[in-house]
């Protein structure tokens, strides 16, 4: 225990000498101390023949310059702890890349394959090595989608024809059966009533036609509808616009939906389906005269 409270006196003098710097005045503080507290004065030089008494080791180790008078500084050890941390987590940071990161930077580098091949005149038991070079950059540009290029075919490579006539009733019929009170056989008379129909261009797989409006064949309105749109791969008709009509809106609705219902060919460049662009069909709405004529409904292509 005497030497446990010696230690820890020594370890205060320590702290105090570093707090100060200064140990000759507090060994001379640590003397005034021994002095004042003995309760008969001894001059200095028997203080200094007491040998190894506490306050004699004390003074000693104060006054040694070659002792450690303290410990590794807090400040110092925890200055070094957080540089380690910093450290591990640049290292950490650095094995987290993700890997498709790390590859451009490796362009630099070429992958050398070295392929055996026989010679084609000559021994067969003998190869020929064949050096290619490849690189990640050009892996990459073969990678990327190539884009199907739209194809603008001629006219005169796809018109063809297609007339389907039916006679048209007179006016007078079509305002007597404005006269009928009974709704659904008025439908039923409309229905029956199919105008004469020509059909020229691109002819499809699968040709929907259109319906003569059953207001239009009630009030006798003719007109007619240009309609541009593209062919996808598939033969599908794709983003249909109306880019030019008259009467306005009357014939819309027919030509839009009996032109989504139809299908073509796709078709074929070099043994690959192709996109057809700025395809254009005009619609012409036409009511037969009453002798029965071939004034039609016409559809083209352009």
């Amino acid at each position: 225990a005497q030497q446990i409270y010696h230690q820890a006196e020594i370890a205060c003098d320590d702290y105090i000498y570093k707090l100060r710097d200064k140990h000759l005045i507090y060994a001379r503080n640590l003397m005034d101390i021994a002095e004042s507290g003995s309760a008969t004065r001894e001059p200095n030089s028997a203080l200094s023949m007491r040998g190894h008494s506490p306050i004699y080791l004390r003074i000693m180790a104060v006054l040694d310059k070659q002792r450690a008078h303290q410990p590794v500084a807090v400040e110092t050890a925890q200055y070094w702890l957080i540089c380690g941390l910093f450290i591990l987590f640049v290292l950490a940071s650095v094995q987290l890349l993700p890997l498709h990161q790390q590859l451009p930077a490796r362009d630099g580098e070429r992958l050398v394959i070295e392929l055996s091949e026989a010679q084609q005149s000559g021994d067969t038991n003998t190869f020929v090595p064949r050096v290619e070079v490849f690189s990640w950059e050009l892996l990459q540009q073969l990678k990327q989608h190539q884009p199907i290029q739209p194809l603008h075919l001629p006219m005169e490579d796809r018109v063809e024809t297609l007339r389907i006539q039916v006679p048209r009733p007179t006016r007078a019929e079509l305002q007597e059966l404005t006269k009928i009170e009974d709704k659904e056989n008025f439908l039923t008379s409309v229905s029956a009533i199919k105008p004469d129909i020509s059909v020229e261009g691109f002819l499809p797989m699968d040709m929907v036609i259109p319906e003569y409006p059953a207001l239009a064949l009630q009030n006798g309105i003719e007109g007619w509808v240009q309609v541009q749109f593209t062919i996808d791969i598939h033969g599908q008709i794709v983003q249909p616009q109306i880019i030019a009509r008259s009467p306005s809106r009357v014939f819309d609705r027919s030509v839009l939906t009996a032109l989504k219902k139809s299908h073509y060919r796709p078709q074929i460049l070099n043994g690959e389906p192709v996109i057809v662009q700025g395809v254009t069909e005009l619609f012409r709405f036409k009511l037969s005269a009453a002798d029965g004529q071939n004034n039609s409904i016409d559809q083209r292509r352009r």
